[in-house]
């Protein structure tokens, strides 16, 4: 299982305030969005991780449903974006912050836009995209996915080797969707009985 964000939020707590590393970011911080296709289904997908050794399969979901779990009555302690909590979008994360550092970031929103910073080991694409059509709709629109960029961390090392590994690389992603109008729903034409 992999380590917490919380062993990297302690370890930037510790070696003194560093700044966080979606501070001062945008939309284009990371270059050009990319739209990423599963070869299978074709549907959106997250940017690939920067960790060659990071297999996002169903024992780390696992692992990330866990850390979900276990963090969600020490709610009050983690640290949370608080434009993600303003807006109200924490809901639609299972690991919203952690302890010293969100895990999501607000990066832009306007009526038309919203733009996200997180951690692509705890948070997912799919939990991105919920929020943004939670945001959206306020407005009677829908989040159209625009596409994602991402950026890998310096090796850090980690506290405790784990399975002999003593590194640790993260992928930090920026995801950002437009809120467009939902395609106008076709009229019906009634039917009108003849005769009668």
């Amino acid at each position: 299982m992999r380590w917490s964000f919380t062993v990297l939020g302690l370890c930037i707590v510790l070696a003194g305030c560093a700044a966080p590393p979606y501070q001062g970011l945008n939309k284009q911080s990371y270059g050009d969005l990319a739209n990423y296709r599963d070869s299978v289904t074709n549907a959106s997908i997250s940017p690939p991780h920067c960790d060659p050794t990071y297999q996002y399969a169903d024992v780390n979901e696992l692992s990330r449903q866990i850390t979900g779990l276990i963090t969600k009555p020490f709610g009050g302690m983690e640290t949370i974006d608080p434009a993600v909590h303003k807006e109200d979008l924490d809901n639609n994360f299972k690991i919203p912050g952690d302890m010293g550092m969100p895990t999501v970031v607000l990066l832009e929103r306007t009526p038309g836009e919203i733009v996200f910073w997180y951690n692509g080991e705890l948070v997912t694409l799919a939990e991105a995209a919920k929020a943004a059509e939670v945001y959206c709709g306020r407005d009677g629109k829908q989040a159209a996915y625009e596409g994602s960029s991402r950026k890998c961390s310096a090796p850090q090392l980690m506290p405790v080797a784990i399975n002999g590994k003593s590194t640790m690389i993260t992928t930090y992603v920026i995801s950002a969707f437009q809120c467009v109008m939902p395609p106008a729903a076709h009229p019906t034409k009634s039917r009108v009985r003849k005769g009668g």
